[in-house]
């Protein structure tokens, strides 16, 4: 694989996840650990990286719910992508910016791998 043509996708590494609630995950906290490891290794090799993140219908604090975890946080030169909708892809410009900064290799990594990471 050629790593300069080569992507990290985060995908739905959020504050939502961590918390007692509707979308809380019991090993969050555990993915997240292996999702720092992975993202450190990219960092230090200044590959590509691409955070992706859910806009959730929530009531109650859902700024703060909604936000990357901190562990994952986004650095200001890497991009953000926002969606609605599990599929990344999906009316987002996530395909038009990979193809832009010519990537055909992307490693996906994330938070509900049954659902978003498994459908983008």
């Amino acid at each position: 694989m050629d790593m300069k043509k080569s992507a990290l996708i985060i995908i739905d590494i959020q504050n939502v996840y961590f918390e007692k609630g509707r979308y809380y995950l019991p090993y969050a906290k555990i993915a997240v650990k292996n999702a720092v490891k992975i993202l450190t290794s990219w960092r230090e090799e200044n590959r590509t990286v691409i955070h992706v993140k859910h806009q959730f219908k929530i009531l109650v604090d859902a700024k703060r719910l909604n936000e990357i975890h901190h562990k994952v946080a986004p650095l200001t030169n890497e991009i953000v992508i926002e969606k609605k909708y599990p599929n990344s892809f999906l009316k987002t410009d996530l395909l038009k910016i990979l193809q832009e900064i010519n990537i055909s290799n992307v490693v996906i990594i994330g938070m509900m791998s049954n659902m978003c990471v498994d459908t983008t």
